[in-house]
This record gives C-alpha cells, structure tokens and sequence, in this order.
C-alpha cells in the first residue's frame, strides 16, 4: 500500500468506474427482492450545485448505499427541473451582459437561447452530482421539460380542468414588474423596512371646505381608489358616511363607505380602497360591491388612469404627485413609519398587487384528501414537528394561481377563439374534436406557462412513466422515503402528495425527512449577495485566496460591496480551500446533520475529518500484513480480547442502523468514527499485536479481517471513495474476484444473527 491516500486520483477513478460499469443501474435492476426509491429534489438548470446540495444529495446517498448493501433493488430517481422564473431570469442577463435585448428576440428565439443554456447548466450539475459520489442510476435521467413529461402535465392540466378544479378568472396577484408576471405567495418575502405614512386631503364633493384626511404608504394609487372606508362606530366620521369626496389631483369623485374590518386607530381612521392594488381593499370592494379601477402596467409604469402621470415608472410617479400634492396644499404630513415590503424572493423587486386574468387551481378537495392520508398515517414527517406545520397550512389553503406570464416552461393547453370563449385539450387537433369545433374556426394558444411548482408535483409519478400503463408496474411507486429541505415543504412536498393521491389515489413516499437548511461558520444563510457561498467543488479540488475572491466578487459593480465580501473573505479564509476530497466533506456534513432547522458549516471540521481518512488509511496499512483470505469460514472465537472487539462491531451495528433507520444520520457517523478510533485504533489494534505471536494467531486474523471488512461496509455510505479503495486492496491482496465489495452482501443485520455466538459482553476486558 502507498504510504498515504492519493484522493485525487482514486476519487476520479472509482467515479468513472461507477458510471462506466453501470453499478447502480445495475442495482436497480435487480430482481426478487424488496425494492428501495427515493427521488432527488430536482436541482434548477441555473448553475451549479452549492453546499446545500451537497448536504442533501449526501444524506440521500448514505440511504442509497445502506438499502444496496442488503441487496435490494435500489433506485435513487435523478434529474433537474427547468425552474421557469430563476432559469429565465439567468438566461436573459446574460443576454444582455452581451449587447442583446431580449424584448427584440422572438418567443421561439429566446427560448432556443434557454435550451442551450440548459445542456450547459445541466450538464455540469450532473458531472458534479458523479463528483460527489452518488448512487444513481444514470440511465434514467430525467428532466421536466422532457416530450414525454411534458405530456404527463398537459394530461394532468386537462383532467384537473375537464374535472371542475381549474378555471380562468380575474382576481388579485402578486406582481413582479421586472418579471412581468405573477408569482405565488410562497415567492414573497414580507420584511418590515423604513417608508413614509402621507396624510392627503380628499376634500367634500359639494363643499371643498371640508375635507376627509386619509393616511396612505401609496399614493401612487390614488387614481385607483374607488371608496373611502371608515369604521361604522367611529363617531369622526359617522356624518360622512353616504357623502362624496373627490380623489386629489383629479376630478374623480368617490363614497366614503363603513366596513367592520377598518382599524380605527391606523394613521386617521380613514383608509383608500383601491381593490386593483390590495388585497384588503378587494375584499373590501367585493363586500361592497365596488368596481375595480386597475391604474399600472404590467411593467410598473402607470397607465392612462393616471392621466398626467401616465407612463411614468410607480416611485417617479409618486415623487412628483407628492410635489405637486404638496404645490396644491393636498399634502398635509409625511412622517417616518415602517411597513411590512413584500418583495419577490427571486428578483427583489417591491411587490404590486396586480389585477389580472390568470389560471387558479381550485386546492380545496386536494388538500382535504392528504390531511385524510395524513390522518390515516399514509405518511409521516420526521421531525414529527413539521406534521402540525403541514396541517396547519392544508387548512389555511388557498386556491393556486398556476399560469405565469413567462416563455420558458410548459404552454397551458389552452385555446381561444375570436370571441374569446376559452377551450382545453391536449393539443389543438384534441380541441377541435373534444368541442366539434367547425374546421375554420381561429383558435390562439394562451401565451402564459404553468408555474414550475405544478409540473414539479409531478415528479414521483412522472419520473416513473405516469400516466402510461408501464406505471403501474413500477416496483418504486410509492417511493420508500423522500429527503429534502423544510424550506420547500408547500412549494413541493405538500403538492406532490396531493397530486399523487388524485392522480393515483396513493401517497407518493411513506416517510417525509426534512433536513435544515446549511448556513456559514457564523450562522448566516449562504447567498452570492453576502458574499459568503461556498462551492462544494472548491472544497473538494481546493482553491487559492486569490481564486476565491474573484469567484466571489465577479460581477459586483459596488465597490464597498466588493470591498467588504473581500474582507470578510479574507479574515474567514485568508488561504482560501486546501484540497479536501469528497470523503471528508460527505462526513463533515454527515456529522452536522443533527434535527434542526438550520445546520451550521464549518470548514474547520474538514480539517478534522480529514484526519479520519487519513487514519482509516494507516488502520488498514498497519492490518492487511495481518489479514486473512475473506472468503475462508469463521473459526472458534475463544479469546476475551477477540470476542470483546466483535461484541463492540455488533453492538455499534445495531445501534448505526436503528439510527439511519430514524434518519439520525449525525448518530450513525460518530459512533462509527468513535468505534473506529477509540475501540479498533486506539485499544484492538495493540492488542492485536500481542495476539499475533500467541496460539490465538488464527482466529486473530479472521476477527480482525471481520472487524476491518465490517467497519468499510459500515463506513461506505457516508464515505464512499476510500472504503472503495481499501476493499478493493484487501481483495487484491488474496485475489478475490468482486467487484465494488462495498456494495454487495453487506446486510448488517443478516451478519450479526450469523455471528450471534460471539455477541457477548466482556465489560471487564
């Protein structure tokens, strides 16, 4: 054996020799035994995998590997989700990093520029998924924008559609104006932030003396007020209710209304209804049966309601109605006040409550049948905390607004006619024969694509041939198990198991583990615009300080931006990354994986973990001179010393695999790291070197081939590449012909009823 561990090669080749040799397809394919799937969170074609895939993907591999080792027919699903919103979004900045315009492409063009993007992107998180090791079956990679998924979802629109559950209609959104489009409430993150209360004079209709004074965070809006509301027992203002008072800067003239649900204490009592931009107010508007008066663009200009102020851009305009408000005597205060700012989790731009035509999702039925299966125990969340969380929200369920004004993504199967009269089918040909459409009739497609986050709760079934007849002979539905993070629990989870139940009348997957969420040394959350993002694959390969600041700084255009990520990087890591190796990041994860909502990461604990490999290494160097031919039959264990260290490796693989079994992956790699230190390093090892010049020489080496063959198959799901390494020289040395041995006949439970003997206790050895 070398003196140390060559990770860089020897990770390159047994990566190669996995995929080459087809290892886990092969697994999956096994017959006549139980089978094992799980589905990989479909990463986004927006880049590269970050820590947080990293995390996961390694949690999901170490129960890909276990379920393996037991022979069983394992398949871990992969794939990426062309994640309309973030995948356009990258695609048109770099299009105009190059000079291109994107609103002068055609729809066809720009989304051929996407699909490029795509086998750039994707090609690249699936090389990176092969670096790090996983278990997949690579003949089965699939990709939501793929023909045959693509038809999974249009078949799923038209039934949810020809069923009652989706319908097209005018209601209140959520609007990006840089996106121009809708974005759903799980996209928006409200965060109190620093803004101005404006009190305006909206004077009597008859008589201008007298006036109403109304608080507002947005004036901008006012040429779409149609009511002013005040509460029916405040005595201010019981005089006015009936009267009119005209909108400032116009000549509109309005109500002023009662409503229950207005807050007499708030700013003066009196509040604007403008239904087209708030969700209050629309519900206020519909109580009262008030019209809708929509004053913006889709682009955040506003439009010809605003009269003098029309095509302005929402903040410019407000700028100038409060000087000219001002300049009228309209404007009676402006004070600091802090309001809660929805903006959009992807763009960051400020929210606009927008009314508009759009497809919804009726989500009451739906969320009724998985609260039923979650009653039943179909399936459980583990942490048990997040059971009430999903409960909470299924009751609280509102409908789902699934179209979004993009191009990239799946069309919404339906066509209009010249009278607008709207039909759905799964083309058009199914269209004229579904209506007994007259041949000459003009049908336009509807520009709009589903929301990422419908084609996605399709994954667990489309992946596996959903609708066609081969689904129903999957061996993998429903899947075992699903890992993924609490932070998509209503964006995924919760969809998947209401679109399976209908579609299938099964759960997707019986056990639900949500893992946290990685944060930095220091407890932040990771984002490029802090700086603070670690690559996976510069862990594993290594990077210079000056490489990790470029890398990190790389299209900033503040200076005190970049100077204060280039601090920070320089105080965290003033040498940037060492090379690593993929082990010791998989078992520094591994060993950070305790229940949480959040899992800090520390470089530091690479460091240490290297170690760990560096010492399973030498632990094998110093054996093998020792070791016996696996493949002869166990002898008698007599002695103390041998039956001590055996009664130890059972006692930690029961303990290792009712913790994996509870998704205590933190657990199952300290013990074995513990065992391997402390009970196989640091005391059997010497006396093993005592053993080997006594009469207890042969089952000496039986027990310590046992032990060190056990601990690589025990050690081989979190860190794959060297047990692989040693395994294959320990089977090299007595010329065994078995290929990847970490991966075949390693049922730990079926071992320790075999060596049951010699489980016993020797507490005072």
């Amino acid at each position: 054996m070398d003196k140390a561990y060559q990770h860089r090669d020897r990770e390159s080749f047994w990566s190669n020799y996995w995929v080459e040799n087809r290892v886990f397809s092969n697994i999956s394919h096994r017959e006549n035994t139980s089978p094992f799937c799980i589905m990989i969170p479909p990463p986004n074609v927006t880049g590269s995998l970050h820590m947080g895939h990293a995390f996961e993907d390694t949690l999901i591999d170490i129960q890909v590997r276990s379920h393996a080792q037991k022979g069983q027919q394992v398949l871990w699903q992969v794939g990426v989700d062309h994640a309309g919103i973030a995948t356009q979004m990258v695609v048109d900045r770099q299009l105009e990093s190059q000079g291109i315009n994107v609103k002068t492409l055609s729809r066809e063009d720009r989304i051929q520029k996407i699909w490029e993007w795509k086998e750039q992107s994707g090609g690249s998180i699936l090389s990176q998924l092969k670096r790090i090791g996983c278990g997949i079956d690579w003949d089965r990679e699939r990709f939501t924008l793929d023909s045959d998924y693509h038809d999974a979802v249009i078949k799923a629109f038209v039934k949810l559609y020809r069923d009652g559950l989706i319908l097209k209609k005018k209601r209140l959104v959520n609007w990006d104006v840089q996106l121009q489009s809708a974005v759903s409430d799980l996209e928006v993150d409200s965060k109190e932030e620093a803004s101005t209360l404006y009190t305006l004079r909206y004077e009597c209709s008859n008589n201008p003396e007298l006036a109403l004074h109304v608080a507002t965070t947005r004036p901008e809006t006012l040429f779409g007020d149609v009511a002013i509301a005040v509460h029916p027992d405040d005595l201010r203002y019981a005089s006015w209710i009936g009267k009119t008072v005209r909108i400032p800067l116009t000549q509109k003239n309005i109500p002023v209304i009662a409503d229950q649900h207005i807050v007499q204490d708030f700013g003066t009592g009196c509040v604007k209804i403008t239904p087209a931009h708030d969700f209050f107010d629309f519900d206020v508007a519909t109580r009262h049966n008030l019209p809708f008066c929509n004053i913006l663009n889709p682009d955040g200009t506003l439009n010809d309601e605003a009269g003098a102020y029309a095509g302005l851009e929402r903040f410019t305009a407000r700028a100038k109605m409060l000087t000219d408000l001002d300049g009228a005597g309209l404007l009676i205060e402006a004070k600091a006040h802090v309001s809660m700012i929805p903006r959009c989790s992807r763009t960051d731009q400020i929210i606009e409550p927008y009314l508009t035509d759009q497809w919804y999702l009726s989500m009451q039925s739906l969320a009724q049948n998985a609260l039923d299966a979650h009653a039943r125990a179909d399936f459980v969340f583990i942490p048990e905390q997040w059971n009430a969380s999903f409960r909470q929200w299924l009751d609280n369920i509102q409908d789902w607004c699934i179209s979004r004004q993009l191009i990239w993504g799946h069309r919404i199967p339906a066509w209009t006619d010249a009278h607008g009269t709207i039909y759905v089918g799964y083309d058009e040909h199914d269209v004229r024969c579904h209506y007994h459409l007259d041949p000459h009739t003009q049908l336009t497609q509807d520009s709009d694509v589903l929301d990422t986050w419908f084609s996605s709760a399709l994954w667990p079934m489309a992946t596996l041939g959903w609708p066609e007849k081969e689904f129903l002979k999957s061996p993998f539905f429903p899947n075992n198990c699903l890992i993924s993070g609490f932070d998509i629990i209503f964006f995924w989870v919760a969809r998947m198991i209401m679109f399976s139940l209908y579609f299938t009348e099964n759960v997707p997957f019986q056990k639900i583990f949500l893992h946290g969420i990685v944060q930095d040394h220091d407890g932040q959350k990771m984002s490029k615009s802090k700086g603070n993002v670690i690559d996976p694959i510069d862990l594993i390969d290594g990077i210079s300080y000056d490489d990790l600041v470029t890398k990190r700084t790389q299209g900033l255009m503040q200076p005190e931006k970049k100077k204060q990520i280039i601090s920070m990087t320089k105080k965290a890591y003033p040498t940037g990354f060492p090379s690593f190796g993929v082990d010791p990041l998989r078992l520094a994860l591994c060993l950070q994986a305790s229940p949480g909502r959040f899992v800090r990461f520390d470089v530091q604990k690479l460091h240490i973990q290297q170690q760990t490999c560096h010492k399973l290494w030498n632990l094998l160097r110093f054996s093998l001179p020792h070791m016996q031919d696996i493949r002869k039959p166990a002898p008698h264990i007599t002695h103390p010393l041998n039956r001590w260290i055996c009664s130890e490796l059972y006692r930690v693989m029961n303990e290792t695999q009712d913790a994996l079994k509870h998704f205590r992956y933190d657990l199952y790699a300290s013990m074995l790291v513990d065992f391997m230190w402390t009970q196989v390093c640091d005391r059997y090892v010497e006396f093993v070197k005592i053993l080997m010049t006594s009469e207890y020489q042969d089952e000496t080496r039986w027990t310590l081939t046992h032990v060190i063959e056990s601990l690589l198959s025990l050690l081989h799901p979190v860190i794959p590449f060297i047990t692989e390494e040693l395994s294959s020289i320990i089977h090299q040395e007595f010329k065994a012909d078995i290929k990847y041995e970490c991966l075949v006949n390693h049922n730990h439970e079926t071992r320790i009823k075999e060596y049951a003997y010699i489980d016993d206790r020797h507490e005072d050895v």
